[in-house]
């Protein structure tokens, strides 16, 4: 049976998106109005999550999860490992997780619990998140951090723009403070010759 307090926001969500909200305008709006976040409502399920408030990935996900319409997907996601260093053993593993080829999902023929979307509501929403239309009611992500030289730098090696980051100050470590570092998205360093 969905839980009265979460299943009203998730539908909320969809229908807000179907409407043309867009992902950060509908976090925000969640966020203003006072409905718990998913970490908030749930902090035992979420302990690494900030439970202030909503973020635009939250919302996306939600829209995404086809459970909401009462079909459960598994084998989404596999773990892979890759050594830390190729050429030394001994540094160990990194376990990483990594999206599965779709076609390769369980997808069971019957629904496996009671839906809190509707199909055709869960359809509208799916066309537009995959669709490309912008959304005509958006709001602007706001930097916690100026970063002056964002969008400027571009890495001496590969060419793609610096990722902004700010680190902390650590005893030791030197002094914190913004760093630029490249990192395209799927980027894996190269393997040395053995």
């Amino acid at each position: 049976m969905p839980d009265p307090v979460t299943a009203a926001v998730v539908v909320l969500i969809f229908e807000m998106y179907r409407d043309g909200f867009g992902l950060r305008a509908i976090a925000q709006h969640l966020t203003d109005q006072g409905m718990p976040s998913p970490s908030e409502h749930d902090p035992r399920r979420n302990p690494h999550r900030d439970p202030r408030g909503w973020v635009h990935a939250t919302v996306r996900a939600i829209l995404a999860n086809p459970a909401y319409r009462s079909v459960r997907v598994w084998g989404k996601q596999e773990k892979f490992e890759s050594l830390v260093d190729p050429t030394d053993v001994a540094a160990g593993y990194v376990t990483r997780m990594r999206w599965r080829d779709p076609e390769t999902w369980v997808v069971p023929e019957k629904r496996t619990h009671e839906p809190i979307v509707d199909d055709e509501l869960f359809e509208a929403v799916q066309r537009r998140l995959h669709g490309g239309r912008r959304p005509r009611i958006t709001r602007r992500a706001q930097a916690q951090r100026a970063y002056p030289l964002s969008g400027l730098l571009h890495c001496g090696l590969c060419g793609f723009k610096m990722e902004a980051q700010h680190r902390a100050s650590r005893s030791g470590d030197g002094p914190g403070g913004n760093r630029y570092r490249c990192r395209p998205s799927g980027w894996q360093p190269a393997r040395k010759p053995q």
